[in-house]
């Protein structure tokens, strides 16, 4: 792993984020609150990661998924973690989402929960995990 000055990982934390912005405005609509379908942690904490929560499961769709694993394709050592979290499910549900790094996507999805339409959701490329992975 490269060691990176703060003024470039702040240079590559913002280009992924708007990179980000880009791919899921075309698919959804952002609130930071869970009123919309998705939300991009905007803070800047210093991991060489991005967090986004999802609030609709239509959010996850591999084809998204797969643009933003892309966008990792000139950094390698960032990861996109995403979370579920739907209102909807309110405290029922166990956490779980995707890691998405630039040579694998760790899925830790827990389909017999979703809805049927989304319980067939496949990624290429992907292993189960946790988020401990």
């Amino acid at each position: 792993m490269k060691t990176l000055s703060d003024e470039e990982q702040g240079r590559i934390w913002s280009d992924l984020y708007h990179g980000a912005q880009k791919i899921l405005h075309r698919r959804g609509r952002e609130n930071a609150f869970g009123r919309g379908d998705y939300w991009i942690l905007e803070d800047n904490y210093g991991p060489l990661q991005h967090k986004i929560y999802i609030n609709n499961l239509r959010m996850i769709d591999p084809g998204i998924v797969h643009a933003l694993q892309k966008l990792l394709t000139p950094y390698p050592d960032w990861s996109w973690v995403i979370a579920i979290d739907l209102s909807t499910a309110g405290k029922s549900w166990p956490e779980m989402g995707l890691i998405v790094r630039k040579h694998e996507i760790v899925d830790g999805l827990k389909r017999e929960l979703f809805p049927k339409e989304f319980r067939s959701l496949q990624y290429e490329g992907a292993r189960p995990g946790t988020d401990r992975d």
